[in-house]
């Protein structure tokens, strides 16, 4: 199991930063959104998570941890604290009271993690982080259902697909930790933890969907561009006044033709002005 592990998480980290680097970057950008800028930082926690030593997943699973293995987890533990976040921000189903509770109770586990002295500890903490993943796949689910029915189906279905993987890979560690290392005894390994294999596809999955994501939104700023300029030449052309005033009836544009037909030479000159003091008579008011 140990290679199947270390060629998982190198797959892992190659694909976390790719997509941290490009979702971080997008991001960040004036017209960028929030939920890219949360899938780059947690892509690229995870990348972290994966190159700090001991390279790629904790196989050697045994308190007390050294310094080298807390902090790692450190990048892992934001991973997951970011997690709901991000469903939240990608489904538009935000609830801020579970993602807010999934974090402390995930802040708390790390603490546990932490400052575990002895290996009998160990399935404590481990049963507190399986609890605090299982919110984050019944959020997820929920999340993708809501999203399904109530606006975007296929963005709705990309979600599900990455949570029914994530809930596949969860369901066997809960009965091995419950269970007394069932699967490892079962399959004769010291290690099991196949939960962590999500990790992979969930990237993949949300990297497509995402980019899927800025294609359209790029299609349809180009085709409102387009809508936009056949309405500007009509507007430029057409041989009628076409004002536009505020509230308060000052003027905030004009087209050519009534600049042309009021003998209007410097066209800032009049704008701000009120329309109905500067150029229709009291008598029409």
């Amino acid at each position: 199991m140990e290679p199947l592990f270390n060629i998982a998480g190198m797959l892992t980290a190659g694909s976390s930063l790719t997509a941290g680097m490009i979702y971080l970057l997008t991001g960040l950008q004036k017209d960028g959104e929030k939920v890219e800028l949360i899938f780059g930082i947690l892509s690229l926690s995870l990348f972290v998570y994966l190159m700090l030593p001991p390279v790629g997943f904790t196989v050697v699973d045994k308190a007390p941890y050294s310094n080298a293995i807390i902090l790692k987890r450190v990048f892992i533990y934001a991973y997951y604290i970011l997690l709901p976040w991000y469903i939240g921000l990608y489904s538009g189903y935000r609830k801020k009271n579970v993602s807010l509770a999934i974090g402390i109770l995930l802040a708390i586990n790390y603490c546990q993690m932490a400052f575990a002295s002895m290996d009998s500890m160990k399935p404590v903490w481990l049963l507190v982080a399986l609890i605090a993943d299982t919110m984050i796949l019944i959020y997820g689910i929920i999340a993708a259902r809501w999203q399904i029915k109530n606006s975007e189906k296929s963005a709705g279905r990309w979600l599900m697909a990455a949570m029914i993987i994530y809930g596949s890979l969860l369901i066997p560690a809960l009965i091995n930790n419950l269970g007394d290392n069932f699967f490892a005894k079962w399959i004769g390994s010291k290690i099991f933890f196949p939960f962590h294999l999500h990790l992979l596809a969930f990237i993949v999955i949300m990297s497509i969907r995402l980019r899927e994501r800025t294609s359209e939104k790029f299609r349809l700023e180009k085709e409102l561009y387009s809508t936009d300029h056949r309405w500007s030449l009509l507007v430029r052309n057409m041989r009628l006044l076409l004002l536009e005033l505020d509230n308060s009836g000052n003027l905030r544009r004009l087209n050519p033709y009534a600049i042309s037909a009021l003998a209007i030479e410097n066209e800032s000159d009049f704008l701000n002005k009120n329309w109905f003091d500067h150029f229709v008579p009291k008598s029409e008011i």
